[in-house]
C-alpha cells in the first residue's frame, strides 16, 4: 500500500559549509560530484548494489535509505571509515574552494514512502542529529574530514554487539538537544577524539600507555603433520638465518589445497619461542567461500586492535594505519602469519621492509 511504512537503515550526510562564501556554484557543483563519487566508490567496496539502497539528494547532503532485507552492518563500521579515508585523501590535493567535511548520522526506524519522497518520525530523528549544534561542533574541531553519529538504537543493536569487530569504546555517548528533540546518541570521530562542541581540545591519539599486548593467536597445530619436509627446512632455516637482524618476510606459495596453510601454522608453533613479543595469525580471506577478502585498511585495522591500540586510535588511511603499525613492532621480536592472501597488494602495507624469500 502506498505510504506504508517499512523498517529501515538510515544515512544522512550533509556538507559542512556548502553554501558558505565565496564559494561560487562551480564549486558546489565540483563538490557534490566528488561526494557522490566517493560514496558510489564506498557503496561498492562494502558490497551494496544499486538495488540494495534508495538515495535521495538533499542539496547539500544525501539521504540513504538501504532496503529492509539489508543488514545494518553493511553501513558500519566499514562504509564510514573507507568514506572518511577517501574524503580525507581527496582533500589534500583539493582547492580549498572545493573541499569536502561532512556529518554522518545512522539511524534505522520506519519510513513511509510514496511519489513524492520519504517521511516519519525516525527521518525526523535523523535530520535532527544532523543539524544538531553539537555534531556542528565536533567536526568544527575535528581534524579528520568526517564525523559519525548514531542514535542509540543502533548503538544498542549493533555497535554494542562489536558486529564486524567494531569497538564500542571509540563511541562517546552524548545528549543531543536540538528543536524539541532531546536525546541520546553516540559520536565517533573516525580515527581519533580531537575536540568536543565546547571546543575544548582532546588530547591526539598516542600509543597505547599500557603495556604493549603480547598475542599469542596461532591456530592449533596438526600434531602428525607429514610431507613438505624439504619445504619446512628452507622455511625455518629462512626465519632462522643467523647473522641478519633485519626482519625476515617468507612467502609460500602455491595452488590452492596443497597444504600451504598447514604448513605455515606448523613452521609457526616450532618457530614460536624465538619471538617473545607474540605470535599474529590473520586470516586475510583471499580464499575463502563466500566473504570478501579484507581491504589493506581492515586488516591494519585488526593487527593494531590486536597489538593493544584501541579503536579510536586507529587510523581510516590505509598509508597512516601501516606507518603505526610499523611503528608498533619495530624493535619486538613478532611472528606474523598472514594467511590466504589474494595478492601482493593486500600484504604489501602488512610487512616491515625486507627482503622476502619463497617457499
Amino acid at each position: 500500500m502506498l505510504g506504508e511504512p517499512v523498517h529501515r537503515t538510515i544515512l544522512a550526510i550533509d556538507v559542512e559549509g556548502f553554501t558558505r562564501r565565496p564559494r561560487r556554484d562551480v564549486d558546489r557543483l565540483r563538490m557534490r560530484g566528488e561526494l557522490y563519487r566517493l560514496l558510489e566508490q564506498a557503496l561498492a567496496r562494502a558490497g551494496l548494489r544499486h538495488e540494495d539502497f534508495r538515495s535521495e539528494d538533499r542539496g547539500d547532503g544525501v539521504l540513504l535509505l538501504l532496503n529492509a532485507e539489508v543488514p545494518k552492518t553493511r553501513v558500519l563500521p566499514w562504509l564510514v571509515l573507507r568514506m572518511a579515508a577517501e574524503l580525507n585523501r581527496y582533500n589534500r590535493t583539493a582547492p580549498e574552494a572545493t573541499r569536502i567535511r561532512v556529518r554522518a548520522v545512522v539511524h534505522a526506524g520506519e519510513v513511509a514512502s510514496d511519489a513524492y519522497g520519504h517521511a516519519g518520525k525516525d527521518l525526523n530523528l535523523t535530520f535532527r542529529l544532523l543539524d544538531s549544534d553539537l555534531l556542528r561542533g565536533y567536526l568544527a574541531n575535528a581534524r579528520t574530514s568526517l564525523v559519525l553519529l548514531v542514535s542509540a538504537s543502533i548503538y544498542d543493536d549493533i555497535i554494542e554487539q562489536g558486529y564486524r569487530e567494531i569497538d564500542a569504546e571509540a563511541f562517546q555517548p552524548v545528549q543531543v538537544v536540538a528543536k524539541s528533540t532531546h536525546a541520546l546518541a553516540w559520536v565517533y570521530v573516525p580515527g581519533r577524539h580531537n575536540g568536543v562542541a565546547t571546543g575544548q581540545q582532546r588530547p591526539g591519539p598516542t600509543t597505547p600507555t599500557a603495556p604493549p599486548a603480547i598475542p599469542h593467536e596461532l591456530p592449533a597445530d596438526i600434531p602428525d603433520f607429514t610431507g613438505h619436509e624439504a619445504k619446512l627446512e628452507r622455511l625455518l632455516a629462512a626465519l632462522t638465518q643467523a647473522g641478519d637482524a633485519s626482519p625476515k618476510v617468507v612467502a609460500v606459495h602455491g595452488v590452492g589445497g596443497v597444504g600451504k596453510s598447514a604448513l605455515a601454522i606448523h613452521a609457526a608453533h616450532q618457530l614460536a619461542a624465538r619471538f617473545p613479543d607474540g605470535q599474529v595469525y590473520l586470516n586475510l580471506q583471499g580464499a575463502a567461500a563466500g566473504l570478501r577478502a579484507l581491504d589493506p585498511v581492515d586488516a591494519l585495522a585488526r593487527l593494531l586492535r590486536t597489538l593493544g591500540f584501541e579503536g579510536r586510535d586507529i587510523p581510516v588511511e590505509v598509508e597512516e594505519a601501516a606507518a603505526r603499525f610499523r611503528s608498533r613492532v619495530a624493535g619486538r621480536r613478532i611472528l606474523l602469519v598472514l594467511d590466504n592472501a589474494v595478492s601482493a597488494g593486500q600484504v604489501r602495507h602488512l610487512l616491515p621492509p625486507a627482503r622476502p624469500a619463497r617457499c
